[in-house]
């Protein structure tokens, strides 16, 4: 883009400054909702213990996304005194899966306010369903990417141990370990098999070195550019 005009008379060194054009206006002023359609939306999927919070947190130094853990979202809205704190805080202590409407809501709230500043999104915990899948396609569109972090049992068990020594978090108990583990086997081949007919599905081994995996993880989602 240069400082002068047609004429080459320079306008543009004498404080002159080219209007935005009417398109490039519009684009920025998506209301949020649309703003959303324009960006990339990957999903990660893994077992409780499978690693996604460190992958997250090496994806977002490196390509900016913003990271929304479906997880973290629930237990913000779980330390509220309010009857929905409450019953949130209730069915994942039991480590049971929070009903649709709450998680929709909670996850359109946290994407809508956050659509503006973000160079895209890190969506991991979700979808549980694919109530939920059909749910976010119907609120929001396709996401871009589904990364399914693949991992044993035995290995989930044994980090998740290492971390409640640690975390201090409230559904980090053997019981609702357990239950999460549980229904996370229960209920990812669906959800697999959902998005694998929209071709959207990339399976990665997540019991390799968490740098092994990452590169990996950046291999596919650089083949979305």
């Amino acid at each position: 883009m240069g400082n002068c005009n047609a004429n080459g008379s320079g306008q543009g060194d004498h404080g002159y400054h080219r209007s935005r054009s009417p398109a490039t206006s519009r684009r920025s002023r998506l209301p949020p909702q649309e703003k959303l359609k324009t960006q990339k939306i990957i999903f990660l999927i893994g077992g409780p213990g499978a690693g996604k919070d460190i992958q997250c947190e090496k994806l977002v130094a490196k390509y900016g996304f913003t990271h929304l853990s479906m997880g973290d979202l629930l237990r913000v809205e779980a330390s509220f005194p309010t009857s929905r704190g409450r019953q949130i805080r209730d069915i994942m202590q039991r480590g049971d899966i929070v009903p649709l409407d709450i998680v929709m809501t909670v996850l359109k709230d946290a994407l809508l306010t956050k659509a503006e500043a973000a160079k895209g999104f890190l969506v991991d915990g979700f979808p549980r369903e694919v109530s939920q899948a059909q749910e976010f396609e119907r609120m929001i569109g396709h996401p871009s990417l589904v990364v399914v972090f693949e991992c044993s049992a035995e290995t989930m068990v044994k980090r998740l141990v290492i971390r409640g020594q640690t975390s201090h978090r409230f559904d980090d108990n053997e019981e609702a370990i357990k239950r999460r583990m549980e229904s996370y086997f229960k209920t990812d081949e669906p959800i697999i098999d959902f998005y694998s007919r929209k071709k959207l599905i990339r399976k990665i081994l997540a019991e390799e070195s968490p740098e092994d995996v990452f590169l990996k993880t950046c291999a596919v989602i650089d083949s979305l550019e």
